[in-house]
């Protein structure tokens, strides 16, 4: 039997497809585990300094010894175990509750034994970093990072913002749109309010969208700077006038700053974002281990999923 990429995503992700349909271009086989799919292990043996298993996804089969190259896209091992407890019987849901510390304990130690022991791209416990663990990293690395304050007190943030103007985000990757915060906002807020994370606001000449692919940076500039609805944050797009985008060539000690942020945040994929600044000043902001990376390909012909596929074959 031939060796085969294993692909674990989410059944709604269309950066998946993009890969798949190379792969399958290049005569190479593959499985694609969604985290919907009903997963059971057949066995998985731990002898003599080696092991080995047997996965079953909808019939197919998936051997240790078959897979050449894995990539954690998104989504899970959703690990089914096929067993019938009736509600009836006495401590049920202390009985369930086992059940599911044994799923997702062979879930954790399949994503752990994929990343270990195969080539690919990408982890599942690395697909959430929140922004202050990347600014930490970001600053470890050399990269300059934006003057910043968490807090959830009206007058700690009334104090940072002493001068100048500010932004506001959520402290989690995905937890909205960047806004612009004044005093007058605060003022209106009770004297206690859910975690922010408030910078000063960068003047931007233009910014940057840069996908990582283990120690290789892809760039592209984003001019958003002149239209009032994308000046603040890119991603509130303006579909009537996009911003305009180009391919972007980092200067090297910023690709070497960025290598080794990866490194510490344990990433060897992500899309970074980054603000210049009217100095050429490099300002990091945030990763995203799990973004879109189209965005950055189509526009500057990368062909980034092509890439991907080569890495993953090797």
């Amino acid at each position: 039997m031939s060796k085969l990429i294993l692909i674990i995503s989410e059944e709604a992700d269309l950066s998946t497809e993009t890969v798949i349909d190379w792969i399958d271009y290049i005569g190479y086989s593959f499985i694609r585990i969604n985290e919907n799919d009903t997963i059971t292990l057949n066995k998985l043996v731990i002898d003599d300094g080696q092991i080995s298993f047997t996965l079953e996804v909808d019939g197919r089969l998936i051997y240790s010894d078959n897979i050449h190259g894995v990539w954690y896209r998104r989504g899970f091992i959703n690990m089914h175990i096929d067993i019938n407890i009736s509600e009836d019987i006495p401590n049920y849901e202390l009985v369930e509750s086992f059940i599911q510390r044994d799923r997702s304990a062979i879930s954790e130690f399949f994503h752990m034994f994929l990343h270990q022991e195969y080539r690919g791209l990408g982890i599942q416990d690395k697909t959430e970093i929140s922004k202050l663990t990347s600014l930490y990293y970001a600053q470890k690395a050399g990269l300059m990072v934006p003057q910043s304050l968490s807090t959830s007190r009206k007058e700690s943030a009334l104090t940072f913002m002493h001068s100048g103007e500010y932004i506001c985000k959520g402290l989690h990757m995905s937890t909205g749109l960047t806004k612009s915060i004044t005093h007058d906002c605060l003022s209106n807020l009770d004297e206690y309010f859910m975690p922010s994370l408030i910078q000063r606001r960068i003047k931007k000449a233009y910014e940057l969208r840069i996908f990582y692919l283990s120690g290789t940076c892809y760039s592209m500039a984003i001019f958003s700077q002149l239209d009032s609805k994308t000046e603040i944050d890119f991603r509130n797009y303006n579909d009537e006038k996009p911003n305009r985008t180009v391919p972007y060539k980092l200067p090297k000690v910023i690709e070497e700053k960025l290598v080794l942020f990866m490194n510490y945040v344990g990433l060897d994929s992500g899309s970074i974002d980054i603000i210049v600044t009217d100095s050429n000043d490099y300002i990091f902001l945030e990763v995203n281990p799990v973004g879109q990376f189209e965005m950055t390909s189509y526009p500057c012909n990368y062909n980034l999923s092509k890439k991907i596929t080569e890495y993953l074959i090797g």
